[in-house]
C-alpha cells in the first residue's frame, strides 16, 4: 500500500494497487503550478548566480544559502567538496579556494576542517552577495 499526505497533515491517500497513480489528474493539476513556479524560481536564482556574478559574488552566495540551509549550533558543514562548489558554481577548484582563503583572511569565516566552516561575519558576507 502506497501512502501520500494531501493538503492537512491529517489528510492521506492512500491506495492499494501500486500500478495506479497515487494522485488523481485534479490533484497532479493543482500541484503543478506550486511545484513548477519554486522550480523554476530556483532555476532563474541559480542561473543569475552562475551568469552575472563574480566569483567573490559566487561563493559569498553559496556560503550564506548553505548557512541557511545547513548551519548547527553557527556551523556550515558544506555538503560537497570544493571542486563539487566550484562545479555548481562555474568556477574552478582553485578559484574556490582561493575565495575561501581570502574570506578567512578576512576574518569573514573560519574553518574547524576542510568542509566545517564557521560564518563569522555574516553581514559582510551579505554584502558581497548583494
Amino acid at each position: 500500500m502506497a501512502r501520500a499526505f494531501g493538503e492537512r497533515s491529517h489528510d492521506i491517500l492512500t491506495r492499494d494497487d501500486p500500478d495506479q497513480p497515487l494522485l488523481n489528474i485534479q490533484h497532479r493539476q493543482a500541484l503543478h503550478p506550486v511545484v513548477h513556479h519554486g522550480l523554476q524560481d530556483a532555476g532563474e536564482d541559480h542561473m543569475l548566480l552562475v551568469g552575472r556574478k563574480t566569483a567573490m559574488e559566487k561563493v559569498a552566495t553559496f556560503l550564506l544559502e548553505m548557512d541557511r540551509r545547513l548551519a548547527k549550533a553557527g556551523m556550515v558543514a558544506l555538503p560537497m567538496c570544493r571542486r563539487d562548489i566550484g562545479d555548481d558554481l562555474g568556477l574552478t577548484l582553485e578559484t574556490v579556494s582561493r575565495a575561501l582563503s581570502q574570506l578567512s583572511d578576512q576574518g569573514i569565516l573560519m574553518f574547524s576542517s576542510a568542509r566545517q566552516i564557521m560564518l563569522r561575519n555574516r553581514q559582510r558576507l551579505a554584502d558581497m552577495d548583494a
